[in-house]
């Protein structure tokens, strides 16, 4: 097994063991599958650019510290090399750590701070996803929704956009608003390969268990029902 793969799996794990000994709500749980795919696009990225001096500074300070990477050296990596790459990514990394701590807002201002930046899609995503989560596990669920809708609105986040439209239509059935997660439900079972299609698939399900009456509705029709004769 590569050391690069060694690294995404052993995050993976940090962030599921971190759920199992908090627990605070499904949604946040969803958002922290985010984070694993930013440890994977992190490393993609230390790939692309790894003659810069700034990749390699970020890289030595991962490589240093398995699993979680302290604060400070994820900071200084920002301070030294302003406006990179290697700075944003040490941003996202940063945000991942915070959220871990359960300093929601703390973190939702670093992925703030990347998603107004230029990076790539794959990283502009990450932190728009980032941002969307810590809304989503700060208890905002009305901000969270939009924050949600803006990266299935994104181009550059298809790789994001099931998870987004599923974890969105879980904040909209815990509003009381069953029509609305049902009509992204629908949308993900249209989705080719989405990876989110088995949940999907039985959250769409259980929710036509308990509101029978959608199943005969149109979900995206506010016309009036024409009246029998």
């Amino acid at each position: 097994m590569s050391e690069e793969l060694q690294r995404a799996e052993a995050l993976q794990f940090d962030l599921l063991t971190w759920y199992e000994v908090n627990k605070r709500r499904v949604f946040a749980f969803l958002g922290c599958l985010v984070l694993v795919a930013a440890a994977l696009i992190l490393w993609r990225g230390y790939r692309q650019s790894a003659r810069e001096k700034s990749s390699g500074d970020l890289l030595t300070v991962t490589t240093l510290n398995k699993g979680s990477v302290p604060l400070a050296e994820l900071d200084g990596v920002i301070a030294r090399h302003p406006g990179t790459l290697a700075a944003a990514q040490a941003q996202v990394l940063a945000a991942k750590e915070l959220f871990q701590q359960g300093r929601y807002a703390d973190a939702r201002a670093r992925f703030e701070s990347v998603a107004a930046g230029q990076g790539g899609d794959d990283l502009l995503a990450t932190a728009q996803f980032g941002v969307a989560s810590c809304l989503d596990a700060e208890n905002k669920p009305g901000e969270a929704i939009s924050a949600y809708q803006r990266v299935i609105d994104f181009t550059g986040a298809a790789h994001l956009a099931g998870l987004a439209r599923l974890t969105k239509a879980r904040l909209h059935e815990s509003q009381g608003q069953p029509r609305e997660a049902l009509a992204l439900y629908d949308a993900i079972l249209k989705m080719s390969g989405a990876a989110v299609l088995p949940e999907a698939t039985q959250l769409r399900a259980a929710l036509l268990r308990a509101h029978p009456e959608l199943e005969t509705k149109p979900v995206s029709s506010n016309a009036p029902v024409a009246p029998t004769k």
